[in-house]
């Protein structure tokens, strides 16, 4: 059979998911944006400077909720479960009709991680090193083949940037 995005997780993998799902939304109409970075890091296994684009890709309504059913028919429904890391992130950041990623489809993380992480802190009030992200574009072949998603999740994790490039 052909399945549009992979072949469908086993049974075993989408309850343990959805367990852990559970474990965050319990309680809860919904998760707020400000909510949503142990989903990511946790249960997406994405740096949580991802938490914003995530949850921006999932909430299309824009009503400021993600409730579990939109997060279940997103990640499991999607089969993000199985794919490798590198898809799930082009996945994430990447426009929904596109097949590839542009320079603009990376500010909503970059902007985050410069807001969050300690050791970027003294480029805050440097507007032209943000307007230098790069230009084109970036395939998800492209995306595989480099060190790039390494380092963001290593940069989520290392306060000492200079460790991390």
């Amino acid at each position: 059979f052909y399945f549009k995005n992979g072949c469908p997780p086993p049974n075993e993998l989408k309850e343990r998911c959805l367990f852990a799902i559970d474990q965050y939304f319990y309680g809860h109409l919904g998760l707020q944006i400000h909510e949503f970075k142990a989903v990511t890091k946790d249960i997406c296994k994405l740096p949580s400077f991802f938490s914003t684009a995530l949850f921006r890709k999932i909430d299309i309504n824009d009503s400021g909720i993600v409730t579990r059913d939109q997060f279940v028919n997103y990640w499991i429904g999607g089969n993000l479960l199985t794919m490798d890391l590198a898809t799930r992130v082009y996945t994430v950041l990447k426009k929904l009709h596109c097949r590839y990623l542009t320079q603009g489809d990376f500010e909503p993380i970059l902007h985050k991680l410069l807001a969050c992480h300690p050791g970027l802190e003294f480029l805050r009030s440097t507007p032209e090193f943000q307007e230098r992200y790069g230009t084109g574009h970036l395939t998800l072949r492209e995306l595989k083949c480099g060190n790039l998603i390494s380092a963001m999740q290593h940069v989520d994790e290392e306060e000492d940037i200079n460790k991390v490039l």
